[in-house]
């Protein structure tokens, strides 16, 4: 039986939705046979290179792309189309984030960040200005969150940025040659809070770990002893940070493959894969992971479609396209116009389709 949640899943030529339908037992073996449906430009998408999904608070699916922003409520799609006659609209999303005040946040490939505002559905608009050091680091955005405390951070191909909401001025954080305490790479990947409030950041060469307060930068972390290590990850290119409910640490990678880290045992295993290997990760060019409420990982790879792993037995299950499924997933990579799939999971089980 398949875990009792929506499982969104989407790829370049459609966003597919993929209902993992079921009871309410606990899910304790990886899926079989998942069926995706598919949602396209015949529904009413503007395009077929889909970069972004979230669900907002009512329930609304929201759909970053090549084109635009996009809602759909089960039934309808409405487009924010792009207008390049008209700054109050975007285009080329790449990632989102739903912040605790209604609004969105977007990071998008060339026209740096923007803040959707779900009420007026206007957007305002943060670049990177020649000369002003305080504007964006750079307008080809990969990340953006908000932390605990309020603050939003975006990531750029040319470093991280802390957005002062008062003045809508940023302070810049990048690599600085010979200095041990500046972040360790200007490629931002991925930003993480973890349990504990430490601030992880995975970049085009490692991780690193800031300290918020003095605006310093290392590569080692505490552990629940009270000893500092290095964090496992080397100088890999790191894509995506996950902690699980025992405060151990899955990372992955874009060509080692994925990094589980025992924060009490600093114990580190590295699952890659194994040609012909059935329960091996299906690909080390991992993008994105996330957590069900079932004890699995659903990983999204970069060319060879979507992992599933059974956190009870260390398997995995590929879960790829399959030219005689309509209902299996659409692609597997992005030679097929893959750009991105992202597992995220809806919070309720009672959304319309």
């Amino acid at each position: 039986m398949l875990p009792p949640i929506h499982q969104r899943l989407y790829s370049g030529f459609s966003v597919i939705l993929f209902l993992l339908a079921g009871y309410s037992t606990i899910f304790t073996q990886p899926p079989s046979d998942p069926r995706f449906d598919h949602i396209s430009i015949k529904n009413g998408l503007p395009g077929k290179y889909i970069h972004a999904v979230l669900q907002d608070n009512q329930g609304f699916i929201w759909i970053g792309s090549s084109y635009g922003l996009s809602r759909f409520d089960g039934y309808i799609i409405k487009n924010f189309r792009y207008d390049p006659n008209d700054s109050t609209v975007i285009n080329n999303i790449n990632t989102m984030f739903l912040d605790q005040n209604e609004g969105i946040w977007i990071n998008t490939y060339a026209d740096g960040l923007k803040y959707f505002n779900l009420k007026t559905e206007g957007f305002t608009h943060y670049r990177h200005e020649e000369g002003n050091s305080k504007s964006l680091s750079h307008n080809l955005g990969s990340v953006v969150i908000r932390d605990r405390a309020g603050t939003i951070w975006a990531g750029t191909v040319k470093g991280l940025n802390k957005l002062d909401s008062e003045t809508s001025t940023f302070t810049r954080y990048k690599n600085i040659p010979q200095d041990s305490t500046s972040l360790h790479h200007d490629e931002i990947n991925a930003l993480f809070e973890d349990s504990k409030g430490r601030f992880w950041i995975g970049t085009g060469s490692g991780i690193s770990i800031m300290d918020r307060k003095k605006g310093l930068f290392s590569r080692t972390i505490s552990l629940r002893n009270g000893t500092l290590t290095r964090v496992p990850a080397g100088n890999s290119s790191v894509m995506c940070i996950l902690e699980d409910a025992n405060e151990n640490f899955w990372i992955g990678t874009f060509g080692n493959g994925l990094i589980f880290w025992n924060s009490e045992t600093n114990e580190s295993t590295t699952f890659q894969n194994v040609p012909n290997t059935p329960n091996s990760i299906s690909s080390n060019r991992l993008t994105s992971i996330c957590q069900d409420g079932n004890s699995g990982l659903w990983i999204r790879t970069q060319d060879a479609g979507l992992s599933y792993l059974e956190l009870a037995t260390k398997n995995f299950t590929s879960i790829q396209h399959d030219p005689a499924n309509p209902f299996s997933l659409s692609h597997n990579s992005e030679n097929n116009h893959l750009t991105n799939i992202y597992v995220e999971y809806l919070v309720t089980e009672n959304f319309p389709l």
